[in-house]
C-alpha cells in the first residue's frame, strides 16, 4: 500500500492498497516515490525483473490511482526525478526515461546506455541528470522533454551508492573511494 502518516503524531491519514494479481507475489520498493506534479509515484520491482508503477493522486477524497505501468523500462532500484510537468529516470539496467508526470505516457525512453546494471539513484544538477553505472561510466543527460547526452565519462571504479551534492560540490563514493568533485 501507499500509505501518508501525520509526522507529528503518526497517525495514519490515508493508504491506498496495491492490488496484486492472484498467486503472483508482491513486488518490493527499493527507490523511493516521488511527487510529481500533485501525484505520488510509487514503483517497484524484483530482482527476476518484475517491475510496476503507479501514480496516486493524494488531494482526492479518497486517494484515487490515476495511471499505472505493468511493465516496461521502470525502475526498481534507482529513484526517479521529478522535474517539472515530466519525470526522469534511468532503469536498472541502464535504459534512461521521460515521462509525463500526470499521465505516465512516455516522452522518451532510449538505447542502453551502459552494459552494466544501474543501482545508484540519478542527481538533478541544474537541468541535467547525472548517472553512474556500477562499473563506474557516468553520463550526463538533459532533463528535458527532448533526449540529449551530453557528456560520458568513467571514474575508473565501481559505483553502487548514489553521489551527493553539497556546497557546490559533487561527491561519489567509489568502490574503495570517496571522490570530491569541485572548487577547492
Amino acid at each position: 500500500a501507499i500509505s501518508s502518516y501525520e509526522p507529528a503524531s503518526g497517525k495514519l491519514l490515508w493508504s491506498y492498497p496495491i492490488e496484486w494479481p492472484a498467486g503472483k507475489m508482491p513486488l518490493r520498493v527499493v527507490g523511493s516515490p516521488v511527487y510529481a506534479n500533485g501525484l505520488i509515484i510509487c514503483y517497484t520491482g524484483d530482482g527476476g525483473g518484475d517491475r510496476y508503477a503507479i501514480a496516486v493522486d493524494p488531494a482526492s477524497k479518497a486517494p484515487a490511482k490515476v495511471w499505472e505501468v505493468k511493465k516496461g523500462p521502470t525502475p526498481y532500484v534507482p529513484c526517479m526525478i521529478a522535474k517539472g510537468e515530466n519525470v526522469f529516470w534511468i532503469s536498472d539496467n541502464g535504459i534512461p526515461c521521460c515521462a509525463v508526470a500526470k499521465t505516465g505516457k512516455m516522452v522518451w525512453d532510449e538505447e542502453r546506455l551502459t552494459t552494466k546494471d544501474v543501482t545508484a539513484s540519478p542527481i538533478l544538477v541544474g537541468n541535467e541528470m547525472l548517472i553512474f553505472s556500477e562499473d563506474g561510466k557516468n553520463f550526463v543527460v538533459k532533463a528535458d522533454a527532448k533526449f540529449e547526452l551530453i557528456r560520458e565519462g568513467s571514474l575508473g571504479e565501481g559505483v553502487f551508492a548514489s553521489p551527493a551534492m553539497a556546497d557546490g560540490k559533487l561527491y561519489v563514493r567509489g568502490l574503495s573511494n570517496l571522490y570530491c568533485f569541485g572548487k577547492k
